[in-house]
């Protein structure tokens, strides 16, 4: 090989030593390029501005306590259905559901008399007196005279006197006083002797506990209970009124009572409710 041949060999050589180098470089820096960490264009870019929500598609403030109270209906459903019967217990342990109670008791009983065709039984009769109404529970008309019934829906121990204002109620422990039904009941025939004109000695006056109680004072035959009724009704043998006045004196009480609605019972309640407040001290 001449010396010129040497020399472009030689040269060739490096030319291509430094081809290869160069790309060794270029590679290296694209590896390292790609391991290095690319800086945050987010970080430095322009917020993009957020457009404000829309009136109709805002939420509403009462949304969450809506959705609180459904959930909370959705849990009770399932006990909803013991609410009348929530209802109808505390309607059983009222004093004026008692005292219809007893009061039908004794209607029942008064029907089932013996001499129930020459008897006439009135009930819940409310009449004018002087003081304003008074209501009588029932009535009973026979030839043995006019029986006036206070019925009393009550139970455990009754205790009390003739000549007490208030008797006392005893019930698994506890004590309640209520009013003397005998002077209540007086007043009750006193309207009728009103009504009616007739003489002091026709009226019975009748006090008849109807609830599972016991008598425990010394009362007269006069106050007895649903079971000795009829007993003391029928203990009368002498007639003091004749058969055809029975239906005469019934069909004058009914001409003259008020009517037996509902209004009625609340304008009389309301009326003793009244004398109640006069009556008490301050």
């Amino acid at each position: 090989m001449s010396g010129t041949q040497r020399r472009s060999a030689s040269v060739q050589r490096e030319i291509s030593y430094e081809n290869l180098t160069g790309q060794s470089q270029r590679s290296l820096a694209i590896g390292w390029g790609d391991a290095l960490p690319k800086p945050n264009n987010a970080a430095t870019a322009a917020p993009v501005p957020v457009a404000p929500p829309k009136a109709g598609n805002s939420p509403q403030r009462g949304a969450p306590l809506g959705n609180t109270v459904v959930a909370a209906l959705g849990v009770l459903q399932p006990l909803l259905w013991l609410l009348p019967l929530f209802v109808v217990a505390a309607a059983l342990k009222t004093v004026a559901f008692k005292g219809w109670i007893g009061e039908r008791l004794v209607r029942h009983l008064l029907k089932k008399r013996l001499h129930a065709p020459s008897e006439v039984s009135l009930h819940n009769v409310t009449v004018q007196d002087e003081r304003g109404s008074t209501q009588i529970d029932s009535i009973l008309i026979s030839e043995y005279g006019i029986f006036v019934l206070e019925v009393k829906n009550y139970s455990g121990w009754i205790t009390g006197r003739v000549a007490d204002s208030h008797w006392r109620q005893t019930h698994y422990r506890r004590q309640y006083e209520f009013q003397n039904p005998l002077r209540q009941n007086y007043r009750h025939t006193q309207a009728l002797e009103r009504l009616l004109g007739l003489p002091s000695p026709v009226f019975h006056s009748v006090i008849v506990f109807a609830g599972d109680c016991e008598l425990k004072s010394d009362f007269p035959d006069n106050v007895c209970t649903k079971a000795d009724l009829n007993a003391y009704i029928d203990s009368f043998t002498q007639k003091v009124l004749p058969k055809q006045q029975v239906q005469a004196i019934a069909q004058a009480i009914e001409k003259h009572r008020l009517p037996p609605t509902w209004a009625t019972h609340r304008a009389h309640v309301q009326h003793l409710r009244k004398q109640r407040q006069k009556t008490e001290p301050f």
